[in-house]
């Protein structure tokens, strides 16, 4: 009976879906132990360290990772994605100031900003220090680009 033959095809296809679904959240719980999520939770609230712990995820899993427009290899993100920890996260979280109002999709911008964080860390200059965020130091390209875009988009929303 064809019928049977496509609900047959169907049901194999619903359990590779809810067999990746239960990958997924096994690799996610996996990134909320590396950053130990439930301390950030208590620290900066669920809204933030959630929208943290999809960021890491991308940065660690996700099939494609664009950062400032290139394509990382999965090589380089292992090396990033090692370095993130809650002592970074939480380093990372005290230097920066985060408006969600004015960022059209956190998530990515998190990826970006965690991810030039942590390439920093791997590559720290022996003149310079690691960057804190305070308000003396210059801002990063990423933050300067950010910016830009910000900027623009409040001016094309202003002439219209």
């Amino acid at each position: 009976d064809p019928g049977r033959a496509a609900v047959g095809l169907r049901r194999a296809g619903d359990a590779d879906v809810f067999e990746h679904r239960a990958v997924r959240r096994k690799e996610r719980r996996q990134v909320e132990a590396q950053i130990n999520a439930d301390a950030l939770r208590k620290r900066f609230g669920n809204d933030l360290t959630g929208t943290v712990v999809t960021a890491v995820y991308n940065i660690k899993h996700a099939d494609k990772l664009f950062i400032k427009g290139a394509a990382v290899t999965q090589e380089r993100r292992e090396q990033i994605s090692r370095r993130i920890s809650q002592e970074s996260m939480e380093r990372f979280l005290n230097s920066v100031t985060i408006d969600f109002g004015r960022i059209d999709n956190p998530v990515a911008y998190l990826q970006t900003s965690l991810y030039t964080y942590h390439q920093k860390l791997l590559q720290p200059s022996q003149a310079e220090p690691v960057s804190t965020g305070t308000s003396e130091q210059p801002l990063a390209d990423w933050e300067l680009e950010w910016l830009e875009r910000v900027k623009a988009k409040r001016h094309s929303q202003e002439t219209e």
